[in-house]
């Protein structure tokens, strides 16, 4: 059995993630791939444009340790509320002040 290595490392939303799955196309996928197509198509909620417009709006805010990959947390879940941003990051060990997170639903509130 080979030994598969880890070339790069990088964050992607929901949304990139099925866009690479639709450039693969592959007529024979197997279970957990048509599992995961379904998946996606009913939780992203955003289109690829908007998505990088987002992305783009969310980086010129130019919040402290406001990493890429909190970044793709906000833009698979789009939350409406500073409260709703804080639960999507509770996850990581980071700490965003209150007008960050304001700021933060401003900028997504136009991509809803």
């Amino acid at each position: 059995m080979s030994d598969p290595q880890i070339e790069s490392e990088k964050p992607i939303t929901l949304r990139e993630l099925d866009d690479e799955l639709k450039k693969i196309g592959n007529d024979e996928s197997n279970f957990r791939v048509i599992k995961l197509q379904e998946y996606l198509n009913d939780f992203v909620k955003i289109k690829t444009k908007d998505e990088k417009a987002l992305r783009k709006d969310i980086e010129a805010l130019k919040i402290p340790r406001l990493k890429k990959e909190h970044i793709c947390k906000i833009i698979d879940f789009l939350p409406e509320t500073s409260d709703m941003i804080k639960l999507v990051l509770q996850q990581f060990p980071i700490t965003i002040s209150k007008e960050n997170l304001n700021a933060i639903c401003e900028v997504v509130k136009k991509y809803l």
